[in-house]
């Protein structure tokens, strides 16, 4: 009897509901998870018991994805998790019996346009009875059950254009698939289910691709999905609207790239290893129970945790294309390959959009995401995977049965199979008689000096010489025949294969490109992402953290974080104005070094044990300690020589470019800002609030000025005192002209005339 390891993940499953019901103080929780892993597990058991050669990795990830997907969303909507769990046990008994009809039932082939009456009559009354959500119609609900046609329309779709493919690939079939494919797919995007009708779109394509093996039935499909998304984009007006959040979020923020800007604030908080499960605030993004879970995952369990469930699922893209590999029937070898394109298209569809590394088409993440349409449609379809995985383990059984029957041990005979049948054992086989057959009717080069030449052999040379040529039917005897159709067997099954491994390795290609992305932009501006004003999750991180405090390099605190009489967490300036520009305050909005030391300053540096003690105990984590490069002297000596000038003074280290004062004037007490808030912002005139230092704009050449006047002091040392400018607001060279700054005349300036007095007003006179 065959048995069923029970797999680590499940005591990882347990480890995470067990954090939730921490986490909620309910233990409803527990209930759930104990109700799931008894769904899943007995799922694993009955698949091992009912069908012993089963592809039992297969079933372990499709277990694991719901698993995931149950632990994500009971962690966001524990009611919704309950109804996923409910559909998912009902699918999964569902799709314990559906290998037995693909094993048993022998008339596949045969219900070509029942497939396809069904599909379009489902989507067909989705378009018409379908309730509008989001000027989409995608469901319509039938007894108080809603249901998503197009993903059971998924099934039906395969199964027709297999239906019409496998035994004739010529163009009268392929245009009649696409007539077919069109309805479908035309139907859909009435209907606005562009994600669908785009996974219907590349389904086919690559079907037709796998039957023919002729590039330029792919060629021509891609240049049709461009043009035809091209034409989508100019029709419909929101995917105009995805597009342009796709190309710049941020400058849409407030409408349409909210969705996409809140997924990437919350992946690039998760980092590398995450927040921890109920730690983040997924709930935050829009819709991120269904086309968004990618974000949710990523923020609480981390980014190498999500590669790790890309390669999952690439993972059972491989096994489902191996099914195919292995299929000696064309028919149920299209199937499967058409579903693992499908599946794998999903889930980059999906990925893709939730990052912003394609635009947004808002399809789901099979198996994880909330969809109970999709998680039963996908289930089924796992299923036929296993059941024409079985299908083939039987034709290979009979064979091998029939080999036992004829081999007497005398070598009379075939051999039995002494092993597990493997692709190159068929290899093997065809082989054997291809020399029977050359052993009975056949000379050594004859078969070559007919012509023949495996090199050189092409389908289409074959189909006109062999099928459209009667002079060969009578030339050829009917041995001859059969070897040229065992040739043309092993044939496309060879290039059935080559095609299968390209196209995996183009879809190896298209994740590679996502999982760099994901790694180098979400990571790289992490810090980015994190100060976005419209970020929320800097308020939600300060309830946890205590903002960490700023020290000068003398060790003199600069701003630190302390508690007010009434026990309110309040932030403390102990220098008041003096170190009011660069170091900033973090009230009414950020500035200074508190809005550039954000991120760092309100993130803890505490150790996990740390981090779980203080939460247990009511207490804050401490923040991240800033040490600045400022000098309390320098900066005091600065201050003060500034007195009640307009202006700045930014003293550095020549050496290392360190800031070692930096000081802005007219200026103000971070202290009081709230209190203060009106009244400085009001001021125009002084404008106190600006940082005259790095904010401030002022014309280059009244810079430079500083080093013409020394200069001309150092070759007229004794003179210089009686030197006298000129200034008429403006200077001509040639066809050139420069003026002053506002179009001032300073008339005549003497180069040794005095500043002007405090008293005074400032003189426009620029020094």
């Amino acid at each position: 009897m065959t048995t069923c390891r029970v797999p680590s993940y499940l005591s990882i499953q347990f480890a995470a509901f067990l954090t939730i019901c921490v986490e909620k103080g309910d233990v409803d929780y527990l209930f759930f998870y104990a109700m799931s892993q008894i769904a899943i597990f007995t799922a694993m058991m009955m698949f091992s018991m009912i069908y012993p050669g089963i592809n039992r990795l297969l079933v372990n990830h499709m277990c694991l994805l719901l698993g995931t997907g149950f632990v994500i969303l009971t962690r966001l909507d524990l009611h919704k998790a309950g109804k996923q769990l409910l559909i998912s046990a009902v699918s999964l008994a569902v799709a314990l019996a559906v290998p037995l009809f693909i094993r048993r039932c022998r008339f596949w082939k045969k219900l070509t346009w029942a497939y396809a009456g069904a599909g379009i009559i489902a989507i067909g009354a989705v378009l018409i009875l379908g309730q509008v959500t989001h000027g989409s119609k995608l469901f319509f609900s039938l007894g108080g059950i809603t249901f998503q046609p197009s993903e059971f329309v998924k099934i039906l779709f395969l199964f027709c254009m297999a239906a019409i493919l496998w035994e004739d690939s010529s163009f009268k079939n392929v245009a009649l698939s696409g007539a077919v494919a069109a309805a479908h797919i035309l139907i859909l995007v009435a209907s606005r289910d562009l994600g669908s009708a785009l996974i219907f779109f590349a389904a086919y394509v690559f079907l037709v691709f796998f039957a023919t093996g002729k590039y330029r039935y792919l060629l021509a499909g891609a240049g049709a999905g461009g043009v035809a998304s091209y034409l989508a984009f100019l029709i419909f007006r929101h995917v105009q609207v995805r597009v342009q959040a796709w190309k710049d979020p941020w400058s849409v923020i407030d409408n349409q790239g909210y969705q996409i800007t809140q997924s990437l604030f919350a992946m690039s908080r998760g980092s590398w290893f995450g927040l921890g499960i109920g730690q983040g605030t997924p709930k935050d993004i829009p819709y991120v129970e269904t086309d968004f879970i990618f974000a949710a995952v990523t923020e609480e369990l981390g980014i190498i945790f999500s590669i790790c469930l890309i390669f999952i699922c690439i993972s059972c893209f491989f096994m489902i294309l191996k099914i195919a590999l292995y299929s000696s029937d064309p028919f149920f070898r299209l199937i499967a390959s058409g579903f693992g394109v499908m599946y794998i298209f999903q889930i980059f569809l999906t990925i893709g959009g939730g990052t912003k590394f394609i635009p947004l088409t808002g399809v789901t993440l099979p198996l994880v995401s909330y969809g109970g349409s999709s998680v039963m449609t996908t289930l089924i379809l796992f299923s036929i995977m296993q059941g024409i995985w079985l299908r083939e383990q039987d034709e290979w059984e009979k064979e091998d049965r029939r080999r036992r029957k004829a081999y007497d041990g005398s070598g009379v005979g075939e051999e039995p199979y002494e092993e597990d049948y493997i692709e190159e054992d068929y290899q093997d086989y065809s082989d054997m008689e291809n020399d029977a057959v050359d052993d009975e009717y056949m000379e050594d080069g004859d078969y070559e000096e007919e012509g023949w030449n495996e090199d050189e052999y092409e389908e289409d040379d074959f189909e006109e010489d062999y099928r459209n040529g009667p002079e060969k039917e009578i030339y050829w005897t009917d041995a001859k025949r059969k070897r040229l159709g065992t040739e043309e067997k092993i044939y496309n099954i060879r290039r059935a294969n080559r095609n299968l491994i390209g196209t995996a390795a183009f879809f190896c290609c298209l994740f590679a490109g996502l999982i760099i992305y994901l790694c180098t932009y979400v990571t790289s501006n992490s810090e980015a992402l994190f100060n976005n004003s419209y970020n929320s999750r800097q308020a939600v991180l300060a309830t946890k953290n205590t903002r960490g405090t700023i020290y000068s390099a003398d060790g003199e605190i600069l701003a630190q974080t302390i508690r007010d009489e009434s026990g309110k967490e309040v932030r403390n300036y102990p220098y008041d104005n003096m170190f009011a520009h660069i170091v900033g305050y973090s009230d009414k909005g950020k500035t200074g070094l508190e809005s550039l030391a954000n991120y760092y300053l309100i993130n803890t540096s505490a150790t996990v044990a740390q981090q779980a003690g203080n939460s247990a105990s009511g207490k804050k984590n401490p923040g991240n300690n800033l040490y600045t490069t400022l000098d309390t002297g320098l900066q005091e000596v600065a201050y003060k020589a500034m007195g009640i000038y307009e202006g700045a003074i930014v003293v550095m280290e020549p050496d290392t470019g360190k800031i070692l004062a930096m000081v802005s004037k007219p200026d103000f007490n971070p202290n009081e800002i709230a209190g203060i808030w009106d009244e400085v912002t009001a001021d125009t005139e002084n404008s106190s609030l600006l940082n005259r230092a790095s904010q401030g704009v002022y014309p280059p050449g009244s810079t430079f000025k500083i080093v013409t006047s020394l200069e001309y002091i150092r070759e007229n040392p004794n003179t210089w005192p009686n030197y006298t400018y000129q200034c008429n607001g403006s200077y001509t060279h040639g066809e050139n002209t420069i003026r002053c700054f506002h179009g001032s005349k300073h008339g005549q300036f003497p180069l040794n005339a005095p500043l002007p007095s405090p008293a005074m007003p400032p003189s426009p006179i620029s020094v």
